[in-house]
């Protein structure tokens, strides 16, 4: 940040958008949080072909993604972490990656956010990996065996984390179905003086 901000304040495109939003208080770290997370929620993918499927469109998906949809509502459980429009409660959860991180409690105080991290929405998830808070899972398919054997032991695991005792067909229709509410969403980039 210590970098950033100058650079940023040195493109007078910036320094007036900036001005103009944040009037009082121009570029620093907390605006350009707030001006990141404003652009993050106009990014909205609606168009994968999960979403063409509930629209009417039953060629959207195929079968194993049309059974991975199930097992996400259903036998994996998926859905009680990751519902929504977005694939997520927002909430916070503890699912025992071990690597010292003390997590939520490191904010807000208490044995019961020891390890704990907000659930991330997994619109466009193929997308986005390493997976899990850190990057110790390279591919989603590890990333469901994970959650299949009920994750790591560890101090204030959530209590949803149970073997699931998927089987290999699942595991893949799992996944199919994880391909399936990708929608990547093409930005073009501005050209800033």
């Amino acid at each position: 940040m210590d970098e950033l901000l100058p650079r940023l304040r040195s493109v007078p495109y910036y320094q007036r958008r900036f001005a103009a939003l944040f009037p009082d208080a121009g570029l620093t770290a907390q605006t350009l949080a707030l001006a990141i997370a404003a652009f993050e929620r106009n990014i909205i993918s609606t168009n994968s072909p999960f979403d063409r499927y509930l629209q009417g469109n039953l060629a959207a998906m195929d079968q194993s993604a049309i059974q991975g949809m199930r097992l996400f509502e259903g036998k994996a459980r998926c859905v009680l972490c990751h519902g929504g429009s977005n694939f997520t409660d927002n909430g916070f959860h503890n699912i025992g990656i071990n690597n010292g991180d003390q997590g939520r409690s490191k904010i807000q105080a208490g044995s019961i956010n020891y390890g704990a991290f907000k659930t991330p929405g997994l619109r466009n998830v193929i997308l986005t990996g390493p997976y899990m808070h850190d990057g110790s899972l390279q591919s989603l398919e590890a990333v469901i065996r994970y959650y299949n054997t009920g994750g790591n032991m560890a101090r204030n695991l959530d209590p949803l984390m149970q073997p699931l005792k998927l089987t290999e067909e699942e595991v893949f229709d799992l996944l199919a179905f994880l391909g399936s509410i990708n929608n990547p969403v093409t930005i073009q980039r501005p050209q800033i003086p």
